[in-house]
């Protein structure tokens, strides 16, 4: 694990676990994700996962390092050569 992100973490979090290694799980106010983000970033973690509660404003995000994400984030949109038609569905009704 990176040495400087668990630190951002617990700064601008409410609670921060470190789950299966590298991944981490953490509880922070919205107010702080988009910093949070930010920061960890930086060190070569994205976002895994998030949850938010609609009774307040705290959201449970897991980071993980980069290069060791299991999921392809766009490999759905950009399947068919970067072109995403899906827009204009309405000219393809019968």
């Amino acid at each position: 694990m990176n040495i400087y992100v668990k630190p951002i973490c617990e700064e601008y979090c409410k609670s921060v676990t470190v789950l299966d290694g590298d991944e981490l799980e953490v509880v922070v106010a919205g107010q702080y994700f988009t910093e949070l983000y930010s920061r960890v970033m930086i060190h070569g973690y994205c976002c895994k996962t998030i949850m938010s509660n609609s009774h307040d404003d705290v959201h449970i995000a897991t980071f993980v390092p980069v290069g060791e994400r299991d999921f392809d984030m766009f490999d759905d949109l950009f399947d068919n050569g970067h072109e995403d038609d899906s827009s204009d569905w309405w000219k393809f009704q019968d």
